[in-house]
């Protein structure tokens, strides 16, 4: 996939799926007493993600029960600490994927679908995912 789209110009931007919370949470913990290492993040930003393409009926409460299962039980996910929603949306909004000032996520079309670029202002985004990560 890397090398048919080195550019990441069109199906490689389906691999940023989880990146764009992860790498906020990420982050926010690198300078932290307990940071997240890079795979727990991104484990974290898939787990929200998976529930925005829920709310955004691109997946069904199966599809999503099955996907957040799979993530809590191979990766132990525990709660961070000591974040709020809003400083995330400030991190997400120096993501390099970002267009016309909104950020840009990867959501779940079903179990191994997924479409690059849904677009979200900060105020929307923060909206969806203000009862999922707090």
């Amino acid at each position: 996939m890397v090398a048919s789209d080195p550019r990441e110009k069109g199906l490689r931007k389906i691999l940023n799926f989880g990146h764009t919370i992860g790498h906020a949470l990420e982050s926010h913990f690198m300078d932290s007493s307990d940071p997240l290492l890079h795979g727990e993040a991104v484990a974290w930003g898939m787990y929200a993600e998976a529930a925005l393409s829920h709310q955004q009926n691109k997946i069904s409460a199966a599809a999503l029960k099955e996907i957040q299962s799979y993530i809590s039980m191979h990766y132990g996910l525990s709660q961070p600490q000591q974040w709020t929603l809003h400083e995330l949306i400030l991190l997400m909004q120096k993501d390099k994927k970002n267009q016309n000032q909104k950020i840009s996520i990867s959501l779940l079309e079903g179990i191994g679908s997924c479409t690059p670029d849904h677009l979200f202002d900060s105020e929307e985004l923060e909206k969806h995912l203000g009862d999922l990560l707090s």
